[in-house]
């Protein structure tokens, strides 16, 4: 048997948002065939590729192979590790933009060429399945640095789903304690939704927290055009180094980021349970009332693309970053069922220090789902009379892993399984949102896997970042 291919370099890497983080990612993902007659039985040609801050590549087969996890060096002496992104590098490094559903579906013709005529998998005879071991990681931007523009603001405020089911939970909430209540909107924005909302419902008084000066003016303005000038205070700062002339009753606030915690939602919360709420401990204190991220390994034809062409070619500004892509990308398929990789409730008195611990999670490659990603591609990038050549390479497509895909659910309140707000729909499908969908590439190009075969994630808190490994 031909020796494992090295690991490649490891780069810096940027990330790839407006948004800004708190805390850092590393990703890791064990992969078993649960069959020995595997699509592949040699990867000695797959190269390894650095996304985001590191990307690591190790190949088990046959033979024991070990990595040091807690620096992130792989068992060959080939690896020349670099600098990560720090505060005082990290403003250097480019950004990539969002991958919006028309560049994606303008893309499809090239991306599936690609995927049929350079990475379409072979059968082969049986032979041992190999086992492969990923880690991600990157480390985030400053809290500080968040900067939305008014498009960004204006996606939030037409998300009817997300917008819509805050303004019942508001209502609710308010219910019967009209004229009794004090409110905190941490993140106002310009248009002040949440504030206006929670007085248009009774409140005895609202204040409203906004860090960007001019954007508080444009919320004043929006309480004036209102009528609630009166009722809705608007504080400019961050909320960790504001003082409220009183406790409130109730905090909402949509401080929630395509993974849920980027947006320092936990050092923001714990700070408002020491020194705003009047009843910390209290689930209703709070809209939300509880936030996850969920996770599932995905498909995606464009990852063909990005290993033929580089990541320009698939629409992104640099080459170096996750991709986020809208949450109504059809292309983005999963491949098993998603998971609960982040959940944490507002009320709870040890929330992290901006650091969270995902639990281990197993995923088994879907059988049912390959077959529905099939039929779905061969809609989305061939449409009706595909030929039996575009079916084959849209069968190919669907068995390919290129990462896991993660994005934000809010459950509003607890009581009430119609307050949920998910980014994506039921079964993790395409539906619009404001969020987005966070694709960290895992392999170089994606790899082919049989129903049946496991990817194993899990993770550990480390210093200013979190480690997801096997």
């Amino acid at each position: 048997m031909p020796a494992p291919p090295t690991c490649g370099p490891m780069r810096p890497l940027a990330i790839a948002s407006h948004e800004a983080y708190y805390g850092g990612w590393d990703a890791g993902v064990p992969i078993r065939q649960a069959k020995h007659r595997g699509p592949w039985t040699t990867l000695a040609g797959l190269a390894t590729a650095a996304l985001c801050l590191v990307l690591l590549l190790c190949v088990r087969a046959g033979a024991s192979t070990t990595t040091s996890l807690a620096g992130l060096v792989p068992f060959t002496s080939t690896v020349a590790s670099q600098p990560m992104v720090t505060s005082a590098n990290q403003a250097s490094q480019p950004m990539s933009r969002v991958l919006r559903r028309r560049d994606a579906l303008f893309l499809a013709p090239t991306a599936t060429a690609a995927a049929f005529s350079l990475f379409r998998p072979k059968p082969v005879l049986a032979a041992p399945p190999p086992e492969l071991q990923y880690s991600l990681s990157w480390i985030t931007e400053n809290v500080q640095s968040t900067d939305f523009d008014l498009e960004n603001y204006g996606s939030m405020r037409d998300d009817e789903d997300r917008t819509g089911k805050f303004y019942k939970a508001i209502e609710r909430r308010m219910k019967g304690k009209e004229g009794k209540l004090v409110v905190l909107d941490v993140g106002t924005g310009p248009f002040a939704l949440l504030a206006i909302a929670a007085a248009r419902a009774g409140a005895k008084k609202v204040y409203a927290i906004e860090a960007t000066p001019e954007i508080a003016v444009q919320a004043r303005k929006a309480i004036d055009e209102a009528g609630f000038s009166k009722v809705i205070e608007v504080l400019v700062g961050y909320s960790t180094e504001i003082t409220l002339p009183e406790k409130v009753d109730l905090l909402v606030g949509e401080i929630i980021g395509s993974v849920a915690s980027e947006e320092s939602v936990y050092g923001t919360i714990r700070d408002a349970q020491a020194r705003f709420m009047k009843e910390p401990s209290n689930p209703k204190s709070y809209i939300p009332q509880r936030v996850q991220t969920l996770v599932a390994p995905v498909s995606w034809p464009f990852h063909y693309m990005v290993a033929a062409e580089g990541r320009e070619a698939a629409g992104l500004a640099s080459g170096e970053g996750p991709i986020r892509l809208n949450c109504r990308e059809e292309t983005v398929a999963l491949m098993a069922d998603a998971q609960t990789l982040e959940d944490f409730a507002y009320s709870d008195p040890n929330l992290p220090q901006g650091h969270w611990e995902a639990p281990p999670l197993s995923f088994q490659v879907s059988g049912k789902r390959i077959s529905e990603n099939t039929r779905r591609y061969i809609d989305v990038l061939f449409g009706a009379g595909a030929s039996v050549n575009e079916k084959d390479v849209a069968s190919s497509v669907a068995t390919g892993f290129s990462g896991m895909a993660m994005w934000p659910k809010l459950i509003l309140d607890e009581e009430d399984a119609d307050l949920v707000v998910d980014a994506r729909g039921p079964g993790g499908a395409p539906q619009k949102s404001h969020w987005q969908t966070v694709l960290a590439l895992m392999p170089d190009k994606p790899l082919p896997l049989r129903p049946g075969a496991t990817i194993e994630v899990r993770g550990t808190p480390a210093p200013k970042s979190i480690r997801v490994h096997m």
